[in-house]
């Protein structure tokens, strides 16, 4: 998550850059095509957390102007096995807050 307020609006604008392509180039129903491959299950996490994180903390619906990636993301988010082994949305807010409570710096291309 950005701790860096001056630098929302280009962090938002690299997001939605970045979903473009996603939105661009899904074949769907799974990134792929008809099949659930490595490609979803690799992304997937990412996405949830992505999608969860931005919801529960900014209250910004990431996906909105993406419905195709945001159908993927329904449909992938409902297979029993993501369900089975899923963090309930509690563990991810007790980890998150723990995250945004640090006082860290980070170097690189993670700078905040």
């Amino acid at each position: 998550m950005n701790k860096d307020a001056p630098s929302e609006e280009a962090k938002r604008a690299a997001l939605d850059a970045a979903l473009d392509v996603y939105e661009a180039r899904l074949v769907g129903p799974y990134l792929l095509g008809d099949a659930f491959t490595l490609a979803d299950a690799n992304a997937l996490p990412f996405f949830e957390r992505l999608d969860f994180s931005l919801r529960h903390y900014k209250q910004i619906d990431a996906l909105a102007r993406h419905p195709r990636t945001r159908r993927w993301l329904d449909l992938a988010l409902s297979r029993e096995s993501f369900r089975a082994t899923r963090q309930p949305e509690a563990k991810l807010v007790e980890l998150y807050d723990k995250f945004l409570e640090a006082d860290y710096a980070f170097g690189g291309l993670n700078k905040n």
